[in-house]
């Protein structure tokens, strides 16, 4: 069945850039923020984790997109949350990124942000400097912000702040089915996909 369709017949990949940013990462948050904002709440921001993406999103060669290929980025069909996170919960998180060698990474919908190196900081080696949504207007550490997140990181041990923040929603659509319905949508509304690495994630110098 076909769910969607791209503007060009390149696979779109996982693979991230130096910053830890990927196409595809930033079309499944995408996907999360836009569908997240078809739920009753507003939703500000959308983060999901790298490792949970599998595999690039295989394009046919008539440019349409398969519902087994889609399925295939995020298999384990996680159910998703909207929690609410006050700017510097969501500082903190980011910042967690560049700990533990990088191990765990983020891909993000709805701001970007700035990071520097410290040098002298084996714990933390770089650091958020800076945060905005889309709109342009700073991330407010005081004020709270709707964040939808994957039930993987809800409960994970390395982003304890998602648990701490208050639980509003969770989803009747998984990731998986997030992606599918994403895709779908844009199919009827007669557009194509396009995702690119965008700088959501800029190293400062």
């Amino acid at each position: 069945m076909i769910v969607g369709y791209a503007q060009s017949t390149a696979a779109i990949s996982k693979a991230s850039n130096t910053n830890k940013e990927s196409a595809l990462g930033n079309l499944i948050s995408d996907a999360q923020l836009a569908v997240a904002k078809q739920q009753t709440l507003p939703v500000d921001f959308a983060f999901t984790n790298d490792g949970g993406i599998q595999a690039n999103l295989i394009i046919s060669a008539d440019k349409s997109i398969h519902y087994s290929d889609a399925q295939k980025v995020q298999p384990h069909n996680n159910e998703l949350k909207i929690v609410s996170l006050t700017g510097k919960q969501i500082e903190e998180v980011l910042n967690i990124q560049y700990q533990n060698n990088q191990k765990y990474v983020l891909q993000l919908a709805g701001l970007t942000y700035q990071y520097k190196k410290q040098p002298t900081n084996k714990v933390q080696p770089y650091k958020v400097t800076s945060m905005k949504q889309n709109t342009g207007q700073p991330v407010d550490p005081k004020k709270l912000y709707n964040v939808v997140i994957n039930n993987h990181l809800y409960t994970s041990t390395a982003f304890p702040q998602f648990k701490k923040g208050k639980l509003l929603k969770t989803f009747p659509l998984t990731d998986t089915e997030t992606l599918i319905s994403y895709l779908y949508g844009l199919k009827e509304q007669k557009q194509s996909i396009n995702p690119k690495i965008e700088n959501r994630k800029v190293y400062l110098k």
